[in-house]
């Protein structure tokens, strides 16, 4: 599901990531995430109510404030803060996160999710791919999926700095 049209996002920019999850995975997908500084997270999400209202430093467990609170309202929060990518870490079943996947390419973010059954969508769900599909192209995103084995979820991050999110 890589769009090779996706927009090149080059020079001094920070990448601007959503947090899609905040659980152990999205935690540290996000202690990662902020020792990069190419990379810069303006939103965080997360169904749990007792992380809802506090900044994510405090949820991750970091002795500071990084000035993101966590929200459960994707929708509001997608509207208000323009990304350019979303990181999906809430689950690994392709049909589960898909409402996910689709609204973070709806509101125009590439996606990169630790989800296991994106590394290859159409095996499991080929309708959801194919729709998935159409709907990245539609909004000129690219969604790149692979599961969490050991070292993959922060070589996605480093791939996503490496491309500049070129879609190639």
């Amino acid at each position: 599901m890589i769009n090779r049209n996706a927009p090149v996002r080059l020079g001094g920019n920070r990448i601007k990531a959503i947090l899609y999850g905040v659980g152990a995975i999205g935690s540290e997908a996000a202690k990662y995430a902020l020792t990069k500084d190419w990379l810069q997270i303006v939103g965080a999400i997360d169904s749990d109510k007792s992380k809802v209202g506090r900044d994510l430093g405090e949820v991750i467990g970091l002795e500071q404030s990084v000035g993101v609170q966590v929200t459960d309202d994707p929708t509001a929060l997608m509207k208000q803060i323009k990304a350019d990518v979303a990181m999906v870490t809430t689950g690994s079943f392709f049909r589960s996160i898909y409402g996910q996947l689709e609204s973070a390419a709806r509101a125009g973010m590439n996606v990169v999710t630790t989800a296991e059954e994106l590394a290859f969508p159409s095996l499991q769900n080929p309708e959801l791919a194919k729709s998935l599909d159409e709907v990245a192209k539609a909004n000129g995103v690219s969604i790149m999926g692979g599961g969490h084995q050991p070292g993959l979820c922060h070589g996605q991050f480093s791939s996503i700095s490496r491309r500049r999110l070129s879609g190639s």
